[in-house]
């Protein structure tokens, strides 16, 4: 490749994240209304994983992401489907109490949630790339112990804020300490199964553009 740059989720990118209405506690980017740190047709293939699901605006980076491509040049990206993963089954908790937490998630990652397959094609296709193919395929990750699943119910997410912080600014205290007490009970009896759809997009950007 003619060049390389990685944006890690370190505490000095995530500061990068303005707050504004439309990202203050939720997913965002610094590539929302920022141009990529590379000039026009100086790159050979551009490698992603969740870069278009977080973003407000996906159209934006794709078209960014058209302009450091060289003729012929690739873009490959891994991005989960969020508004698709099926809800958690929890001991202790009814249907409505799954459906007021997956309306907080929803609020935390709005855009991750809204994204589809058909609006990432066509996006790619707007912003000038060709070629376009992609693949869904499905994540699931086996949570088996307690310390396992405490862990991923206070792992900071992308804006910094965990699942249970998120829950207990929303729902209240009461109401997060009983949805981590449902998560603890139920990886006492059986492992929690996390499972995710994501899809694998590439494009291509056309000889002579």
């Amino acid at each position: 490749m003619a060049a390389s740059r990685v944006l890690a989720p370190t505490p000095a990118a995530l500061a990068q994240i303005r707050p504004t209405p439309e990202n203050r506690h939720r997913w965002g980017s610094v590539w929302d209304a920022t141009e990529l740190p590379l000039p026009d047709a100086s790159t050979d293939a551009v490698i992603g994983r969740n870069a278009l699901a977080p973003l407000g605006h996906p159209r934006r980076l794709l078209i960014d992401i058209a302009r450091v491509l060289r003729p012929g040049g690739r873009l490959s990206l891994c991005e989960p489907l969020l508004g698709q993963r099926p809800p958690i089954d929890l001991d202790g908790l009814n249907r409505h109490d799954l459906t007021q937490v997956a309306r907080v998630l929803a609020g935390v990652q709005p855009a991750a949630h809204a994204f589809t397959v058909p609006a990432a094609v066509g996006n790619a296709r707007l912003a000038g790339l060709t070629d376009i193919e992609h693949l869904t395929d499905t994540v699931t990750t086996r949570l088996a112990t307690v310390a396992a699943a405490e862990a991923a119910l206070h792992a900071p997410g992308p804006a910094g804020e965990s699942v249970y912080q998120a829950i207990s600014r929303s729902l209240g205290a009461a109401f997060a300490r009983r949805y981590a007490d449902a998560w603890r009970a139920t990886a006492r009896q059986r492992p929690l199964l996390l499972t995710t759809p994501i899809v694998y997009l590439t494009a291509t950007k056309p000889e002579g553009s």
